[in-house]
């Protein structure tokens, strides 16, 4: 470097400026990329841990299904409400059948 360029109060012109700008540009936007980063690898790991924890209630939920299923026992259909509806058949056991197929269906 010649005397001149040591003397240079950053003046934004010459050689040493645009170098010193571009670096100091390419370090900022370093930073910012590292911090965006950072963020995004903790809303990743929070949205991994919410979905593990949502899997593991669905896995609960599913038990709970399968218990409840093995649990609802309605008898046979004996529907009569071609003569007289409703039915007590389906009065008394209606429910109980379509809460049994719905589960069924979930837990299959």
């Amino acid at each position: 470097m010649n005397e001149d360029q040591n003397d240079c109060m950053n003046c934004g012109y010459c050689h040493d400026c645009i170098i010193a700008t571009m670096e100091a540009f390419h370090e900022a936007e370093a930073n910012v990329w590292i911090e965006e980063n950072k963020s995004l690898k903790a809303e990743r790991a929070e949205l991994l841990a919410k979905i593990e924890m949502l899997m593991n209630e669905a896995s609960i939920l599913r038990d709970l299904i399968k218990e409840m299923n093995d649990e609802i026992n309605p008898p046979e259909r004996n529907c009569s409400c071609h003569i007289s509806q409703p039915c007590s058949d389906c009065v008394d056991h209606e429910h109980a059948r379509e809460l049994k197929a719905r589960a069924e269906s979930h837990i299959s």
